[in-house]
């Protein structure tokens, strides 16, 4: 919902050095964004995005929270860092869960690749799924990016990291992403190529430490791909997903964040799942149960 941003991350097509045009959705904007989603793709389920910025204030994010849970059983946020006090608003709005990436668990790389603004703060993103807990969100999404470090010291420690939430935070449940560094404007290439093989044994590394917790796999994977990790224990898929601001019902004329390489609609993900005997669920958690 909008792509303005203060921070200098060198990975990022949303970062603020970069010369592209800034979008910041009016509320009458995100409904018009959500009716659509909700009536033209069938999900249930939805992740609010923005750059990590002033702009993006709570009251901003919580009036954006109370327009999708008019459509949507599940609402995430992937937005700036915030405080308990922050997300305890959030969640009484009817804010289910948080994805927060530390990006980078090494700090002297993390340090490397984020040069300006709050995200420079290592120890305030790394105690930030701790704080969401802390304000009783149910759904906990984290990872690391892989491209920037060392990919097996980053892959253990984040599985560490989700060890940790795990054994102290009872009350939420957590998964693990495995987002790749994608083609973005002006971003940097990696430096740690995670091949497709790593990738897989990342997965069932997870899956065997793991067995209760969600793993999630974007569309930033290829179609083939994907369909080919669905029996290594995956439990969810992002599908027709967009990364500009505005970018379903609005005019697409802002950059994206990231390049997405599965560009198949919810149906057909859906028929894909069928063919393969999985059932597709749209819907998890109800509210008023």
């Amino acid at each position: 919902i909008s792509n303005i941003c203060d921070n200098e991350c060198s990975y990022c097509g949303f970062k603020h050095s970069n010369p592209i045009k800034r979008r910041h959705l009016t509320l009458e904007e995100i409904e018009k964004e959500a009716i659509f989603i909700s009536e033209t793709l069938g999900i249930h389920s939805i992740i609010l995005l923005t750059g990590e910025s002033s702009i993006n204030s709570i009251e901003y994010l919580k009036n954006s929270i109370k327009i999708l849970k008019k459509y949507f059983s599940t609402v995430i946020i992937e937005v700036q860092p915030l405080s308990q006090e922050e997300y305890n608003i959030l969640y009484e709005v009817g804010l289910d869960g948080v994805t927060v990436y530390q990006e980078c668990y090494h700090k002297e790389t993390y340090s490397k690749y984020h040069l300006k603004g709050n995200k420079t703060d290592y120890s305030y993103r790394l105690e930030t799924p701790k704080r969401a807990a802390l304000a009783n969100l149910r759904s906990i999404n984290i990872g690391t990016l892989f491209g920037l470090g060392n990919p097996v010291e980053e892959a253990f420690l984040a599985g560490m990291h989700l060890k940790y939430l795990i054994n102290n935070f009872l009350g939420s449940q957590f998964s693990i992403s495995l987002p790749r560094i994608k083609e973005a404007y002006r971003n940097i290439k990696p430096e740690n190529i995670v091949n497709d093989k790593e990738f897989v044994q990342f997965i069932l590394a997870y899956r065997l430490a793991f067995p209760m917790v969600g793993i999630n796999i974007s569309t930033r994977e290829g179609q083939n791909f994907r369909d080919n990790l669905l029996p290594l224990g995956v439990t969810k898929y992002s599908a027709g997903s967009v990364t500009e601001v505005g970018g379903y019902s609005l005019s697409n004329n802002s950059e994206p964040q990231f390049e997405t390489d599965d560009h198949r609609s919810v149906q057909e993900i859906v028929s894909m799942l069928k063919t393969k005997g999985y059932q597709p669920i749209f819907k998890d958690w109800e509210g008023s149960l």
